[in-house]
């Protein structure tokens, strides 16, 4: 598929109009509980959005690592915690297990 003239997409300005949720259970692959927020938002085009805050809650018994880009891990969200990024322009998000076992988990951004 060609990238639109109009690429790259600009960067929304405000933080305050969109607000996602999404949940599910965790597995070893970033790729089976990945999320790009413009399809979250019900956009078809990526985009990188700024939010005044992602959170993740871990609502199982293993811990999640979450990434922004699918390569690094940006964080770890231990068993019945949540972490909290403030001020990200991100795109999407994912989280899995690193080990074995599966776990709950919900994200938000606003």
């Amino acid at each position: 598929m060609p990238f639109p003239v109009t690429w790259p997409p600009e960067t929304g300005t405000s933080k305050m109009s969109r607000r996602i949720y999404v949940g599910g259970t965790t597995t070893l692959d970033f790729q089976d509980n990945a999320f790009m927020f413009a399809e979250l938002l019900g956009l078809s085009v990526p985009i990188a959005w700024p939010f005044q805050a992602i959170r993740v809650f871990n609502d199982g018994t293993a811990d999640i690592e979450v990434t922004f880009d699918g390569t690094n891990i940006h964080g770890v969200v231990k068993p019945s915690r949540f972490s909290t990024w403030y001020d990200r322009t991100e795109s999407g998000i994912a989280v899995r297990s690193p080990g074995p076992g599966v776990t709950g988990y919900r994200i938000e951004g606003w």
